[in-house]
């Protein structure tokens, strides 16, 4: 024991001393970063092949792995289409040099080793995504928006990335006899706080981006309300971004703490990634997690008028249905719906069946193809450019100087929406009033910009939350709600 003792404090002391297996990049001038807030430890460019190896990684942090590599860290940078397209369309209106502001959250590698604007857009580091060494070599946050974080260059044990059989297990044995020297590195406190995570999740354009001046475009840290709403009134929610969107899930992985690992598939509302890559059970992970009332509807007040404007004693054709939706932000700790709220889109859809299922009235159905009708209650923000144009091919990032409308709902928040339907004279009774929350990642409009006519299968609709009830031929005792 003496002797392993020994062992240990000797390898702990080479590790954190002279142990790093890494090639000196070259120094960098300050100014190559600007406008991103990404910045390395020592003033030196890191080669992107020292901060690319999650396969590796993955060879002893197998579940970790497969979860991230179904993920939309993954799939952040060039192997995004959406992102490839916004990216491109970048360069062409500012310049190369705008896609630093970019590539800060969505394109470490690249940034990091001094390779943008200038690098192929083909080359594996412009295709890496967020990789694990991107996340688990970040040793210091200095900011709280625009990818204001510092990334040193990984500490290696010997024999790390050698392809020798023998050397690999050498490798291997040293990291499972001192695996408290693998974490220390690879660990830090700020990890499980959300300032790790807002520090990408809140962007603010820069003057010397839009030219005109600095504008929160999103916000999710779940400790500030959503900046639309900041006198609403509406209580904070507590907790980290961690505890929804990197939940405990069953895993043997050796990270694991009592068979419980958190789960690197970074949950959110995105499901047009998974749907291209067909991916079902990321796809389905992500529907699930969308679904658990995050978000919540509800027919909050129904009524049926006569001519007159009185409550109907029996309901009849020529008659009104006034009815009351309410939706509320239950369970998000920021904004709803959160992240490109300028191109996703949530919204409510309303139906009115008679007995005979037919439909008298409709309000917000849509195709997975199709775009909102008009008239659709959509839960989201406008974005305008200095000319006054919605920015609405997400180049918000970019041109946005300015919200021309918002319609999201702060932490806790709710909304009542009213509607009003004639009841036709063919009307068979009881009727069956429908209301939905729905969700979709990227609208149509976006999604077709992105591919033009290529065949691609288009983000699913995902109903968040459902809602019933029935008009019979007696008189309804239920009245119609207030406006909030």
């Amino acid at each position: 024991m003496r002797l392993v003792g020994s062992f240990a404090l000797a390898w702990g002391a080479w590790y954190f001393t002279i142990g790093r297996d890494s090639a000196v990049g070259r120094r960098y001038d300050e100014t190559y970063f600007g406008p991103s807030m990404t910045r390395t430890t020592d003033g030196r460019f890191i080669p992107a092949s020292e901060l690319g190896n999650s396969d590796y990684c993955g060879n002893c942090h197998t579940d970790i792995f497969h979860q991230w590599d179904a993920s939309t860290h993954h799939f952040s940078s060039f192997n995004d289409p959406y992102y490839r397209r916004v990216a491109l369309d970048v360069r062409k209106r500012r310049g190369g040099e705008a896609l630093k502001f970019c590539a800060g959250c969505h394109d470490p590698l690249p940034l990091v080793a001094g390779e943008v604007p200038a690098g192929n857009l083909e080359d594996w580091s412009e295709n890496a995504g967020i990789t694990c060494l991107s996340c688990h070599r970040m040793v210091e946050i200095h900011g709280h928006e625009n990818g204001s974080y510092s990334l040193q260059a990984p500490i290696l044990h010997p024999f790390a990335l050698t392809d020798r059989p023998f050397l690999h297990e050498a490798h291997e044995l040293l990291v499972k006899t001192t695996p408290i020297l693998h974490e220390l590195v690879l660990m830090k406190p700020f990890y499980r706080s959300s300032d790790f995570c807002t520090t990408c999740h809140t962007v603010r354009v820069p003057k010397e981006v839009n030219g005109a001046a600095s504008l929160l475009v999103q916000s999710e840290d779940p400790r500030v309300l959503n900046p639309h709403h900041l006198d609403s009134g509406a209580a904070q929610s507590p907790g980290s971004c961690q505890d929804c969107h990197m939940p405990l899930v069953p895993s043997s992985d050796p990270a694991a703490r009592g068979g419980l690992v958190h789960s690197h598939r970074f949950m959110g509302g995105n499901t047009a990634i998974p749907t291209l890559n067909r991916d079902q059970d990321q796809l389905e992970a992500t529907e699930h997690f969308l679904s658990a009332r995050i978000a919540s509807i509800e027919i909050a007040g129904l009524s049926v008028l006569d001519s007159s404007g009185r409550a109907s004693a029996r309901p009849r054709s020529g008659d009104t249905i006034d009815l009351a939706v309410r939706v509320q932000n239950r369970g998000v700790g920021h904004c709803f719906p959160g992240g490109t709220a300028d191109s996703n889109e949530a919204w409510i859809s309303i139906e009115v069946r008679d007995a005979a299922n037919a439909i008298l009235y409709s309000s917000g159905s849509a195709g997975p193809t199709e775009s909102l009708p008009y008239g659709t209650y959509v839960f989201d923000v406008e974005f305008v450019d200095r000319s006054g144009a919605p920015t609405d091919r997400r180049t918000t990032a970019t041109e946005a100087v300015a919200i021309g409308r918002s319609t999201v709902l702060a932490p806790n928040e709710h909304r009542t929406i009213h509607y009003q339907s004639r009841i036709p004279a063919h009307a068979r009774f009881p009727l069956t009033v429908s209301a939905s929350l729905n969700w979709r990642k990227f609208s149509p409009a976006f999604s077709h910009w992105t591919f033009g006519d290529l065949a691609v299968a288009p983000p699913p609709i995902t109903v968040l939350d459902h809602a019933q009830v029935q008009v019979p031929e007696v008189t309804l005792a239920r009245r119609s709600a207030t406006a909030d």
